[in-house]
């Protein structure tokens, strides 16, 4: 691993690490994870040269753990159950940031339909996108249908914010 950071680090000069901690439970599938220790190597790494570490975690379990690990930042937020104070108290620990993506959350859970919609067809946006592709904006993917609920994203954005935690929109 150290080997391939160096490299990495040489070769394309990154301003952030991101990790992949992602089980699938949120999507109803299950994905094979890096464990904990593995991350924290990585993340001692990439910080002892200078770079930021941010992380893809969708479910609590997992984003609790790329957490533990030491990231500085998430790139999504969680929505498979209601976020939790041991969430909270995670991200301040780590005086970690969080990218909630709360559009890709909508989707993946097929509740942000309306909105998708809305907006592909938004007269202010009328001729800016190729008609072939506003098709495209108001598909869901879906992954996290009968998985999750956007109202825990949500939650998450709220308690996190109202706890002090930075929210990068």
């Amino acid at each position: 691993m150290v080997e391939y950071l160096e490299w990495a680090t040489r070769e394309i000069q990154p301003d952030y690490i991101k990790l992949m901690h992602e089980s699938g439970t949120s999507m109803g599938r299950k994905f094979d994870k890096p464990t904990v220790e593995l991350q924290r190597i990585i993340v001692e790494e990439a910080k002892a040269r200078g770079y930021l570490t941010v992380a893809h975690a969708l479910s609590l379990q997992d984003t609790l753990e790329v957490l533990e690990a030491g990231v500085n930042g998430l790139t999504h937020t969680m929505f498979d159950q209601p976020p939790t104070q041991e969430l909270v108290d995670a991200y301040k620990k780590n005086k970690a940031w969080l990218n909630p993506t709360l559009a890709t959350i909508g989707s993946l859970t097929t509740e942000g339909k309306d909105l998708q919609h809305k907006y592909a067809h938004d007269p202010r946006v009328e001729g800016m996108i190729d008609e072939g592709k506003v098709g495209n904006l108001c598909a869901c993917m879906g992954f996290g249908v009968d998985h999750g609920k956007v109202e825990y994203a949500y939650e998450s954005v709220r308690m996190l914010r109202k706890a002090g935690i930075i929210i990068l929109w």
